[in-house]
């Protein structure tokens, strides 16, 4: 998610590509020039309709991501302090909040922010990589390692043979294969 008080993107990242889910733009007004009483009530008002567009950024990130099992986690990113609006107060279901990966400064908030979210959030990403691998591993260390042989089985003719029956759930190839 891309976001200030003008723009938001939401995106779905599927390995590198990016998928533009959602772009809206907002209707609060940047700056004003009354003075007096008048700049008090004109920044209530926009403080007002700022309000209404972090709910409604909450609203479409709910719904992109909350039935979605596949969702590993979500980065945020924007100018300033403002990415961080959307956690800090109730916009965000508190099943999403518990998802938040991280918050990154970007210089956009359409698509190619969302570019450039994922370009900072690099490391980050990897992260989330090598774990998900090092658990499939460890799983594949349990079964192999049980007295019954588990549920895993390892070896190229094998393997091949649990492929030929349809009984493989999920198959780790070694990168060194050729």
């Amino acid at each position: 998610v891309v976001m200030d008080r003008k723009e938001a993107t939401i995106g779905r990242l599927n390995g590198k590509r990016i998928e533009v889910i959602n772009s809206f733009e907002s209707q609060v007004p940047s700056k004003h020039r009354m003075g007096g009483q008048s700049a008090r009530r004109f920044e209530r008002i926009i403080e007002e309709l700022a309000d209404k567009f972090f709910v409604k950024v909450g609203e479409r990130i709910n719904g992109a991501f909350l039935e979605d099992k596949r969702l590993q986690g979500i980065i945020i990113g924007g100018p300033g302090s403002t990415k961080n609006v959307i956690t800090e107060h109730d916009y965000l279901h508190h099943e999403l909040r518990g998802k938040v990966l991280g918050f990154f400064d970007v210089g956009y908030t359409d698509e190619s922010g969302l570019k450039e979210l994922v370009e900072n959030a690099a490391d980050l990403l990897k992260d989330i990589g090598l774990m998900k691998e090092k658990k499939l591993v460890d799983r594949f260390m349990r079964e192999v390692s049980r007295p019954d042989a588990g549920l895993a089985t390892y070896g190229e003719r094998e393997v091949r043979e649990a492929l030929k029956l349809g009984a493989v759930d999920i198959l780790l190839l070694s990168e060194g294969l050729r």
